[in-house]
């Protein structure tokens, strides 16, 4: 944990700090995943600067919670998002990262949420750190509850050269691994892919599986 609550947070910190990382509109794909869905008390975990934030409120998911390990990025939405339930980890007031324990932990009741999103955030962890967090969200979604995420495909060719995040641990999946990883710990799992190049650089691609899985009978 030393090395994702100290050397993690300031890579991100720093991350959030520049103005060029500041995305203010959802993904498309996240949208279309969220509009189906029953509304009930909504976690983004992993929150960045907050743009999916508003798109939780605009769908009328309430309450909304935040998380994120860069104080930058919690402050930049609680800026932003006054209506969302937004706490520094230092405070651990509700939603806390708890440094000192051996597992991801954060403040809320068990099967307290109905949808949980981590978009870009689980594959920027190590193994061991990825398979509490899963068990975490599990714990804290209600019996039909819904996760919505991301993981980085072994296809992309974008994120090593990502000077803004060097140093930072990150791992990629290809399909095979991605069902197992969240089969492990969900009963319904549905996979999406999303590929991207940059204009200009077609070698350099940006590329994401996508899920929303549950353990609802």
């Amino acid at each position: 944990m030393e090395n994702i609550s100290n050397k993690n947070k300031k890579i991100w910190d720093n991350y959030y700090k520049k103005s060029k990382h500041s995305q203010k509109y959802p993904d498309e794909n996240l949208i279309r995943l969220l509009m189906p869905l029953d509304r009930g008390a909504a976690l983004d975990l992993g929150c960045g600067g907050g743009r999916h934030l508003s798109l939780l409120n605009e769908l009328n998911f309430s309450p909304i919670y935040a998380s994120d390990m860069s104080p930058e990025a919690l402050m930049q939405s609680a800026k932003a998002y006054p209506f969302v339930k937004i706490v520094s980890l230092a405070k651990r007031e509700a939603l806390t990262w708890h440094e000192s324990q051996s597992k991801f932990t954060l403040d809320l009741p068990s099967t307290s949420l109905d949808i949980i999103i981590a978009w870009g955030v689980l594959h920027y962890n190590s193994a061991d750190i990825i398979e509490d967090i899963l068990c975490e969200i599990v714990r804290l979604l209600k019996i039909d509850g819904v996760f919505i995420g991301t993981l980085r495909s072994t296809r992309d060719t974008h994120l090593k050269t990502n000077k803004d995040l060097k140093g930072s641990e990150w791992n990629a999946y290809n399909e095979e691994a991605c069902k197992k990883l969240l089969e492990k710990h969900f009963t319904q799992v549905k996979l999406g892919y999303m590929e991207r190049t940059l204009i200009g650089n077609l070698d350099r691609r940006i590329c994401h599986w996508f899920f929303s899985v549950s353990n609802a009978s």
